[in-house]
């Protein structure tokens, strides 16, 4: 298998934290990434930045 002939790729489980670094390769070298997971968080899923308190 050449990684070059490869268009589109399907991670299932996508939001894991291994998983996220291989789809993020993926997209970095110009592949279409797609992918499927719980509606659970988990430590890769982007978090809103908290706003500071004032003193």
């Amino acid at each position: 298998m050449n990684i070059k002939n490869i268009r589109h790729i399907h991670f299932t489980g996508i939001k894991g934290v291994g998983m996220t670094g291989l789809a993020l390769l993926a997209q970095d070298a110009g592949i279409t990434v797609s992918g499927s997971d719980t509606e659970e968080t988990f430590a890769a899923t982007p978090k809103k930045p908290s706003s500071p308190t004032p003193f």
